[in-house]
């Protein structure tokens, strides 16, 4: 079956650590240690807890836009984060 998907901006995020995190709001009170990452590289660009996955936020602190590719019924396919 072929959807037809629209873009649709969700909004922007802000970032002030040069950093995004994609975690199920559930974690969110439970405090990510940096530390405890389990980072893919040396330069820390991105890694994965158990919680979720952290990277780099394209050019650093700053608002960035979150759109997502929406089916006629408004289900989110895909979501895309404009980092530069």
């Amino acid at each position: 079956m072929n959807k037809e998907l629209q873009t649709k901006l969700l909004g922007t995020v802000g970032v002030v650590s040069s950093h995004l995190m994609i975690i199920d709001p559930s974690y969110v009170e439970d405090c990510i240690d940096p530390l405890s990452v389990d980072w893919n590289d040396e330069e820390m660009t991105s890694g994965m807890t158990d919680e979720g996955v952290i990277f780099t936020s394209g050019t650093g602190d700053g608002e960035y836009e979150v759109e997502g590719l929406v089916d006629e019924k408004g289900y989110i396919h895909q979501v895309i984060i404009k980092l530069i």
